[in-house]
């Protein structure tokens, strides 16, 4: 018998690579998505930025990291990172990738060696790890939620935040315009964070598929 909590599968009907309309990239973030910067620079670009409310954040959103020199630069999508999905705050999926068929899972952050990786990125973007884990990452997917939304006071100004479950980790959120977030990582022990870009999808499609616990595989 099911215990009742949700889950979730992705179709390939469900994935828009279009993006939500809206204003063009500031002069900022355009150069910076196409060169690196310090992290002096990316958080002067942080600061400057205005709150997101969690409202704001609900919805499926495409990512891309925005290079500062940190050693996890390329890694989430030499490994084919979509994005994150905000179901409501207490029901997100902090860590989407595609698989080769094209069908979207969300991968279970407990199960990411996240220390390993930080110390060695360069390990996991050789050719085999990559083929791997885009012919194999599925099998460490999850059907639970992963983390939840929540408003923090962060570098003297409260909003949006994604806390994991279960890893040291906080994704601080600040709002570029409107279909974008600048992203921030914060993970205790990390001498510098690491940045990223969301971008709000134009429509993800149908809701995704629920079943019960004894629900079909991804």
């Amino acid at each position: 018998m099911a215990s009742g909590r949700q889950t979730r599968d992705y179709g390939v009907a469900e994935i828009s690579d279009a993006p939500a309309s809206g204003p063009a990239a500031p002069a900022w973030l355009a150069e910076w998505e196409d060169h690196a910067i310090s992290t002096r620079l990316a958080l002067g670009h942080f600061d400057g930025l205005e709150a997101v409310e969690e409202a704001g954040m609900l919805g499926r959103w495409r990512g891309r990291d925005l290079p500062t020199g940190h050693p996890l630069d390329g890694v989430l999508e030499a490994l084919s990172w979509y994005g994150k999905d905000f179901r409501s705050s207490e029901d997100v999926d902090p860590l989407l990738f595609r698989r080769r068929s094209g069908k979207l899972f969300a991968l279970d952050p407990a199960r990411i060696p996240l220390r390993r990786l930080q110390r060695h990125p360069r390990l996991w973007l050789g050719p085999i790890p990559v083929q791997l884990f885009r012919r194999f990452g599925h099998l460490l997917s999850t059907r639970r939620p992963a983390a939840r939304l929540r408003s923090l006071a962060f570098r003297g100004v409260v909003s949006a935040a994604m806390v994991y479950d279960s890893l040291p980790v906080i994704d601080c959120f600040r709002r570029i315009d409107a279909v974008r977030v600048l992203g921030l990582m914060d993970m205790r022990g990390m001498e510098q964070p690491f940045f990223f870009l969301l971008r709000r999808e134009a429509d993800a499609g149908t809701a995704p598929i629920r079943y019960g616990d004894a629900g079909p595989a991804i």
